[in-house]
């Protein structure tokens, strides 16, 4: 590789380091979705706030990567499992435990399932297929629910990491390597602006499914992938960061309370007629 591409390289990942804003900002994220879960309807956000910074801290750690070298495609997924996977097997066992002793045996095939789902990374379409309301709490209500946007995390994850080292073997192949930030650039905007108009189109049709939907959610990844991109090439003054982090403070705390962020009645009695209407 070039001098030069190495020393941009460089650059680059010194602008996609570690971020204390950003980690500052996931805490707040957290503080969200567990006030959502005392509250219901009183806060929204905080899961889209953690789908933005998965896609940027996943992408920007994929283009750190392959400007310095090699995607590698098997080490990356070595890395993700050994830091995903020892929380969420703990998670699952705890509830396994938990149900077997303390919930009737009817409800542990159910379980079961959701168990497989949520390790394998793909309870939110078993959600989705099975119309689960997440706003429900009954007892019913699998205590595997949440795992949902795990799934989804895990699948960008995948499809991720299979584009970047994709684009960056036929950008190589091609002898072109400079091209790879554009062709990337290029196919993250078309497919968050093809999410975005599917979600759209999703939450006015089948509410329901469209919350658990990869495809819906895409978007939400791909703007912090988008953010990964553009991170190293942005020089911002330092008042400008001060201003612009509060001003982010402000939408964030305005949109997490404001009326539009919650499901009103109205709003989810039509959610049900859609979900009995596509079942």
């Amino acid at each position: 590789m070039p001098a030069t591409m190495t020393e941009a390289a460089v650059d680059r990942a010194r602008a996609l380091g570690y971020r204390r804003d950003l980690d500052g900002l996931r805490g707040l994220a957290i503080a969200l979705v567990v006030v959502f879960h005392i509250w219901f309807g009183r806060v929204s956000g905080g899961v889209d706030i953690f789908l933005v910074l998965s896609g940027y801290f996943f992408t920007g750690s994929l283009i750190r990567r392959a400007e310095s070298g090699d995607v590698g495609i098997g080490l990356t997924l070595r890395r993700t499992a050994r830091r995903l996977l020892p929380a969420l097997v703990t998670v699952l066992g705890a509830v396994v435990v938990a149900t077997v002793t303390l919930r009737p045996y009817t409800q542990w095939g159910d379980l079961a399932g959701q168990t497989l789902a949520s390790l394998l990374y793909y309870q939110n379409w078993r959600l989705a297929t099975t119309w689960s309301d997440y706003l429900a709490a009954d007892p019913s209500v699998s205590p595997l629910q949440h795992l949902w946007s795990m799934s989804v995390q895990g699948q960008y994850y995948l499809a991720a990491l299979l584009v970047v080292a994709g684009t960056v073997w036929v950008c190589r192949r091609l002898g072109r390597e400079r091209a790879m930030r554009p062709a990337l650039a290029a196919v993250i905007v078309v497919a968050a602006l093809a999410s975005f108009l599917y979600a759209a189109q999703g939450s006015a049709t089948h509410q329901g499914w469209n919350y658990y939907d990869s495809a819906a959610r895409a978007w939400e990844l791909l703007v912090g992938a988008g953010l990964a991109l553009a991170a190293a090439s942005l020089r911002v003054p330092r008042i400008l960061r001060a201003v612009l982090a509060a001003a982010g403070l402000l939408v964030v705390a305005v949109a997490a309370g404001s009326p539009t962020a919650r499901i009103s009645s109205r709003g989810r009695r039509r959610c049900s007629r859609s979900v009995r209407r596509w079942r």
